[in-house]
């Protein structure tokens, strides 16, 4: 039998056999430090556009649907609101999460584009978050992703997980830029108040459940449908997952997540830097998208091709 020395040596070569080749890695940092290769892949998004944010087309709930949306995160640990986003712009952020893929790129590098920051920093996400992380809130480094199911790769969602076991100043949010359906493979999520207080807080510590906690985990369990461009959000304690996506499908599930912090929470290493209201400059884009890929290997393995542009994308926007 191997040791755990052989074994994480076969692994590391395996890593590196999967890898990008080394010229690939050079040209592929080439074009993801220029901006103008971003700007000329999709020409009808913004990079580091100070007007940006005030172009970005968005609705305004009403307090009765803001009021409901802190009321249920409060109760159950997770909200709904209706679309936040304007179907020009779901559209336009779609199209570039398409054209990113498309050129050879992982979807989260459409982060480089002040749509998706500009999307969490609209006025009514950001009387949300005041009201609900206080008014020094702070976007986290950690939890930045665009999420693509495929229902032609019998695509899924992340198996269930909670997204950190830090305390409960974190919210994740979560938009999707299509319709979100059970048969594209929507979220699920077992409401805080729904686990059975037999069971450890920390969905981590589980090892074993009864018969009768599973029957009442299940029995829990509430799929969130969800309309393009609307707003979707947890506690970092609740369980969650994607679904997966069905033969019935009729295109692949997108949608965009990051996480954010409570005006008190200390943020942890992990989750360095933190971001106010304002877009954040290029390098720090490209900075986090790569840390972002390395963090999320564990759920999309073929993630690790691009370790090697990783590690320069990191360095280079530190």
């Amino acid at each position: 039998m191997a040791s755990n020395v052989q074994l994480k040596e076969a692994v590391a070569k395996l890593r590196t056999q999967m890898g990008l080749p080394e010229r690939e890695v050079k040209d592929r940092f080439q074009q993801a430090t220029d901006i103008g290769y971003w700007q000329n892949l999709c020409p009808f998004m913004g990079v580091t556009d100070e007007e940006s944010l005030a172009r970005l087309g968005h609705t305004t709930p009403s307090s009765e649907q803001e009021g409901s949306a802190l009321l249920n995160l409060e109760k159950h640990g997770y909200f709904q609101m209706p679309a936040l986003l304007a179907p020009a712009t779901v559209a336009r952020m779609r199209s570039s999460v398409e054209a990113v893929r498309a050129a050879g790129w992982p979807a989260v590098f459409s982060w480089v584009y002040d749509d998706f920051w500009a999307a969490l920093r609209t006025p009514p996400m950001v009387r949300f978050f005041r009201r609900q992380l206080g008014a020094g809130y702070l976007q986290s480094a950690s939890g930045l992703w665009v999420h693509y199911v495929d229902p032609r790769k019998r695509g899924s969602g992340w198996v269930p997980h909670v997204d950190s076991t830090k305390d409960q100043g974190r919210i994740t949010v979560w938009i999707p830029l299509m319709d979100v359906t059970i048969r594209n493979g929507c979220m699920y999520v077992i409401p805080e108040d729904r686990v059975p207080p037999t069971l450890s807080a920390s969905f981590g510590d589980w090892t074993s459940i009864s018969r009768q906690e599973l029957e009442a985990l299940l029995h829990g369990v509430t799929p969130l449908p969800a309309a393009a461009g609307s707003v979707l959000g947890w506690s970092h304690r609740v369980i969650h997952w994607g679904g997966a996506a069905t033969d019935l499908a009729a295109g692949p599930r997108i949608s965009l997540a990051a996480d954010f912090l409570h005006e008190k929470s200390t943020p942890g290493s992990d989750e360095l830097p933190v971001f106010d209201a304002n877009l954040p400059p290029f390098p720090v884009r490209l900075r986090v998208i790569g840390k972002s890929i390395h963090d999320y290997e564990k759920f999309e393995p073929l993630m690790q091709k691009y370790a090697g542009l990783v590690t320069k994308l990191i360095e280079w926007g530190s």
